[in-house]
């Protein structure tokens, strides 16, 4: 039982997050549903012979602001297939491999699993090359209130 007051109530799926205010009174309750605006992204990457790469990766993601050029890093990951839930919205991926970078914009929508294979072809050391991809959007399972 709450005392009286104000509150605020945050929820968090991997790296989706959602927040909301409520004010309790004596006596009454309270029920809220809190929907997350959230989807998956799963990234798979391939060598320069097109063989699947299962070690000495690093990913990271950064959420981009679609009102500058300013990236958020938002996760980082050596598993070589992560699959990662973040809220909706853009992002830029980015894959190092053995001294060689690729980078490449992305889109998470709502609901939905994007699946990202990541081609090492053309990566420099010098300056990131932009990646070939295969995105495959699927329909993915409803993201549960595990609260």
């Amino acid at each position: 039982m709450l005392e009286r007051g104000k509150y605020r109530l945050t929820a968090r799926a991997g790296h989706a997050e959602i927040g909301r205010t409520f004010s309790v009174q004596p006596g009454s309750s309270l029920l809220y549903d809190m929907v997350f605006d959230a989807g998956r992204l799963q990234l798979s990457a391939v060598g320069i012979a097109g063989e699947q790469v299962r070690d000495d990766v690093l990913w990271t993601i950064y959420r981009k602001d679609k009102d500058t050029t300013e990236l958020q890093e938002v996760a980082s990951t050596r598993e070589a297939q992560p699959n990662l839930t973040l809220a909706k919205g853009h992002y830029v991926v980015q894959l190092e491999r053995r001294g060689k970078t690729v980078r490449r914009d992305s889109r998470v929508r709502a609901g939905e699993l994007l699946v990202d294979l990541v081609s090492l072809a053309g990566a420099t050391a010098s300056e990131p090359a932009e990646a070939q991809f295969s995105k495959t959007p699927t329909q993915a399972p409803e993201i549960a209130d595990r609260s």
